[in-house]
């Protein structure tokens, strides 16, 4: 892959808004991507017990010269390994429980590595080799329960779904940021500054219930 784009570290693009030329300025230009690896992926379709599975394992990079010193970098979607497996159990024509598990390398990303005081006083970071960091791995199961039927009455088929999305309420990441804490002494005077890395969840443990007839 040639002539790519990608953003530059610390530029915002609220540039643009104020001057079209900035784009130069917060975009880099003219990168190399390299993108290889090995799918896997198996199904079964008969029978009560019904589902399929999946792998990858690939590696995905780009490099541009304005970008990390010029150096071959991880993309962002660089993740080594990528799995999913579903299964689905029929117990009888009218009731199924079927589930689903994912797991995939965390993402790349850049972090700070020290940080200093500017001639301001303000708290600043410096920051490693780009996206030489990597989020915490992402996984989560969901498990879904399916009761249908056909009303004797009105002979218009009914289905009741339970689904739990993240079963096990696994806490996936989808922000790391740096924060800046203040330390305080006994007189509750600030005395020094710290920074620690702060981790974004989203999406806990999830139930829910749908009904649905023909009409």
């Amino acid at each position: 892959m040639n002539n790519l784009i990608e953003a530059k570290e610390n530029e915002s693009p609220i540039l643009l808004l104020f001057n079209k030329d900035s784009l130069y300025q917060i975009v880099a230009a003219g990168g190399i991507g390299k993108a290889y690896g090995f799918e896997f992926f198996i199904t079964k379709k008969s029978g009560r017990l019904n589902g399929w599975l999946a792998y990858t394992l690939a590696w995905n990079k780009r490099q541009f010269q304005d970008l990390n010193f010029g150096k071959e970098y991880p993309f962002v979607y660089d993740r080594r390994h990528d799995f999913s497996i579903s299964a689905k159990y029929s117990f009888s024509s009218k009731f199924s429980i079927s589930g689903v598990w994912v797991y995939h390398t965390g993402d790349a990303l850049t972090l700070p590595i020290a940080s200093y005081y500017d001639k301001e006083g303000k708290y600043r970071f410096i920051y490693g080799e780009k996206n030489s960091y990597r989020m915490p791995p992402y996984h989560r199961l969901d498990i879904g329960f399916n009761w249908s039927w056909v009303s004797k009455k009105i002979a218009k088929k009914s289905q009741l779904q339970l689904n739990i999305y993240n079963l096990y309420n696994r806490r996936n990441a989808f922000l790391l940021s740096p924060f800046e804490k203040t330390i305080f002494d006994d007189k509750g005077l600030p005395i020094n500054k710290e920074y620690k890395i702060v981790q974004k969840s989203f999406l806990p443990i999830l139930p829910s219930v749908s009904f649905t007839r023909e009409i």
